[in-house]
């Protein structure tokens, strides 16, 4: 074995532990206990139901153990419909409720369309824009569609939501074909993503996130196809679609950092100093990319870009105490800023000031620091529906009146507690099968299959230094489906191969009776 392989599996293995060993916590966490945020969203803890969790996996490993013992193959009708279907419920979800943005959703829209009235107050002191200048790429999208949908535009980006879920959908369908070129599993991966009802809820948001994850994950399609084939033209498409995920929303730096790590592993490997090309390429679009938000915001508005809220004012945040749950949002980014007038480089040494005093209460008092960051991790990534109802709560509906059935999704009433039910199972029964595929395939998953892997502990360890959130995690646990997926089906090959095997040692015995019997 020569030194790259070794190396290789070194780097594979540490990957790999990592990250299952992140996935078993979880796992752990959400079959004994669930978090859930109130209206006002306070993160409660309650103990969850094992017995059911138990039942939902077995029947789940049941279910695979048929499908791959009889060889049953999903028709491509089934996933047609099922795209049609899920499309369908989307739009009529979007004209039944009609919601309004709220928040930063609110004031990101509000500011596109101020600026499309030629108001450019938000850019300058004091301004939302003027504190939250990374909203830039945002509002320059929002500004977009604008165009097409004048006041409506809240409505608009929704429905463009539903467009970018299936594309992400189609992503991860044909990367799950490049690293099995099997599409009975890419299929029933499809499939799976359609019946993840969280996901599917954030399409009212009116934000980057569905549009930040739809262009990282097709970047992250190109770049297999890339590494696959090694043809050029792919390069161009995964390094300018990165950027742009990182434009609608800065978490999908994770993602890009993820792809440079493979590039560079890849690079080690394999022995091929050309994936350097992609690697300057992504850098050179993602630079391009900031600067050129930055040059069209000032074209349109005449204002030059302020500096903002520090990015280490977050990560005080995300190391403090709040409201909602320890490391969540507190306001602390905001006030730091406008309390110095809006210094940046006084934000700065107030929030390193702040940092300093929150690690030496970690360091002195060590039942407090396990408190918080348990808490912290099971708040954002223990929260079966990431948010998803409650980000529809507490937003008036344009035109339309709430009828019966959305007030009884939305306030948690009987169809409310339904679907909590139902996400409660499918995120323990994903999380399961992330972990079966990962202990039976251990030894032979390679460096390209592990780009999801990668992303989500880079998206888990961020989180646990940044602000928290649900509706920043689960565009990481999504991820975590295709996994899922090839782990069922892979317990499912175990228990026929041994079904079989005790099958042919019943056969065996009894051949050798008859044999007996026949020479008495």
């Amino acid at each position: 074995m020569n030194k790259c392989s070794r190396l290789e599996k070194i780097i594979n293995y540490i990957v790999k532990s990592t990250f299952l060993i992140i996935v078993v916590m979880l796992f752990l966490c959400s079959i004994c206990g669930n978090a859930y945020v109130d209206s006002k969203e306070h993160t409660g803890y309650c103990q969850d139901n094992i017995l059911i969790n138990m039942l939902s996996i077995i029947a789940v490993i049941l279910i695979s153990t048929l499908v791959v013992g009889k060889h049953i193959r999903v028709n491509k009708k089934v996933v047609i419909v099922g795209i049609v279907i899920w499309s369908i419920a989307c739009i009529v979800w979007i004209l039944m409720t009609r919601l309004q943005p709220r928040a930063d959703q609110k004031y990101t829209l509000d500011a596109a369309l101020q600026m499309r009235a030629g108001d450019f107050s938000s850019l300058k002191d004091g301004g939302y824009l003027y504190i939250h200048p990374h909203q830039y790429g945002l509002t320059l999208y929002f500004y977009t569609v604008s165009f097409l949908f004048n006041e409506n535009t809240f409505l608009g980006v929704q429905f463009i939501n539903i467009i970018a879920l299936l594309a992400t959908f189609l992503a991860m369908y044909k990367t799950m074909e490049i690293f099995h070129n099997n599409r009975n599993i890419s299929k029933c991966t499809i499939l799976a993503l359609l019946a993840f009802i969280p996901m599917a809820m954030y399409i009212t948001f009116v934000y980057g996130n569905i549009m930040g994850l739809s262009c990282s994950v097709l970047a992250v399609m190109f770049e297999m196809y890339y590494l696959k084939s090694e043809r050029k033209r792919y390069i161009f498409a995964f390094a300018s679609l990165i950027s742009i995920s990182v434009i609608f929303k800065s978490n999908y730096l994770i993602t890009m950092v993820a792809m440079i790590v493979v590039l560079i592993l890849e690079t080690i490997f394999r022995r091929k100093i050309k994936y350097v090309i992609p690697i300057i390429a992504i850098i050179l679009c993602y630079v391009l990319g900031n600067y050129g938000v930055k040059c069209t915001m000032k074209l349109i508005s005449n204002i030059d870009s302020n500096d903002g809220t520090p990015n280490i004012t977050y990560v005080a945040m995300g190391m403090q105490e709040g409201n909602m749950a320890p490391g969540w949002y507190n306001g602390y980014n905001k006030k730091v800023y406008v309390k110095n007038d809006y210094n940046s480089e006084i934000a700065k040494e107030k929030a390193l000031e702040s940092i300093r005093e929150s690690m030496n209460k970690f360091k002195s008092e060590p039942q407090y620091t396990a408190k918080f960051y348990s808490e912290k991790i099971t708040s954002q990534w223990n929260n079966p529906t990431f948010q998803s109802i409650w980000i529809n709560l507490g937003r008036k509906s344009v035109g339309v009146e709430k009828n019966r059935i959305v007030k009884s999704i939305i306030k948690e009433r009987k169809l409310g507690k339904a679907l909590i039910f139902y996400m409660n199972i499918i995120q323990t029964i994903i999380l399961f099968g992330t972990v079966g595929y990962f202990i039976i395939n251990y030894t032979k998953i390679g460096t390209k299959e592990l780009i999801y892997a990668i992303i989500f502990i880079g998206g888990f360890v961020f989180h646990l230094i940044w602000e928290a959130k649900c509706q920043y995690t689960i565009t990481y646990f999504i991820l975590l489906i295709p996994y899922s997926i090839l782990g069922y089906r892979a317990i499912g090959e175990k228990f026929v191969k041994l079904y079989n095997l005790k099958s042919k040692k019943l056969k065996s015995i009894g051949t050798k009776d008859i044999i007996k019997q026949v020479e008495q």
